[in-house]
């Protein structure tokens, strides 16, 4: 029987993102100065074409294999099927021998980005039992996808490996904080320095949030100035903020409540302008769509 080796480890929750990272240094061994070896809890399947290679290892044996990409067709000594490259599938080979093939997926993102710096990838694999007779019946462990993908970017962005959990954590960090100020600068015209503060407010197209104004005004931006609306006496209620477009006709673009995410900015911006875009939303996930007003300094 295989067991996982090496390094690999079954399914574990982490209690941050940085001890997340940090385990991958498991998944992905370096076993001479430019060699890594990937394994993980994830067994995946390798069609076995030729058995030749193989002929030397016992059963529940775990091997090194390699990705090949210089076989684009391979002809199955036991059933007479052929394999012909296309997509992720790749042939994979021990000894410089081809014996199989496999569904390489996003591992050949994390190669691309090891042959890059001239690393070489083995996946751990392990003659598993027999079938049909004596032929063998081949298996690699990996981690999951999303690790491989994890893998693949640090390596790609850092050239180096492993990196401290904690480091990987800051950069991700900022790098979507800059994405997001990226886009709402775009969305709303906004040309602030500082976005921290900007809102995103998503709700549905039968929401009482929905005004004439977004109903009519998708895909518009524009400044709104920020004004007070007091509540009806002899309520002591906390005035409401609102958005209006100012013209010879002003209109209220939207109208917030205390208890919404979007009511600290509005209440420190009274008599202030701020940038307004207005969209709608179509998802698989919701019927109907979804207004996303995003509100910026």
């Amino acid at each position: 029987m295989c067991e996982i080796s090496r390094g690999g480890h079954e399914m574990h929750f982490y209690e941050s993102y940085e001890q997340y990272v940090d385990s991958l240094a498991n998944n992905l061994i370096q076993t001479g100065n430019n060699d890594f070896l990937l394994t993980g809890s994830r067994e995946r399947i390798i069609y076995t074409y030729k058995k030749d290679a193989l002929e030397r290892l016992s059963l529940g044996q775990h091997f090194g294999a390699q990705i090949n990409h210089n076989t684009t067709s391979l002809k199955s000594s036991l059933t007479g099927y052929v394999w012909n490259r296309e997509d992720t599938s790749r042939a994979i080979s021990y000894n410089d021998s081809v014996f199989g093939t496999f569904h390489a997926f996003e591992i050949l993102d994390l190669e691309k980005a090891m042959k890059e710096i001239g690393w070489k990838l083995s996946l751990d694999c392990c003659f598993k039992e027999y079938y049909s007779g004596d032929w063998p019946e081949i298996v690699t462990y990996t981690p999951t996808e999303s690790q491989i993908l994890t893998m693949a970017d640090i390596i790609g962005k850092y050239k180096t490996w492993p990196i401290r959990g904690n480091v990987y954590a800051r950069d991700e960090e900022i790098r979507k904080k800059e994405e997001r100020e990226k886009s709402i600068r775009e969305r709303t015209g906004s040309r602030s320095t500082d976005l921290s503060g900007a809102v995103e407010v998503v709700f549905p197209d039968t929401s009482d949030r929905v005004t004439d104004f977004v109903r009519n005004h998708v895909g518009w931006r524009g400044k709104c100035i920020v004004k007070l609306k007091p509540p009806a006496p002899p309520s002591k209620a906390k005035p409401r903020p609102y958005l209006e477009l100012s013209g010879s006709s002003p209109e209220i673009v939207y109208m917030s409540r205390i208890a919404r995410k979007e009511y600290p900015l509005l209440v420190s911006s009274v008599g202030a302008e701020l940038y307004v875009s207005v969209e709608l939303l179509f998802e698989e996930a919701y019927e109907g769509g979804r207004y996303r007003l995003t509100i910026a300094p």
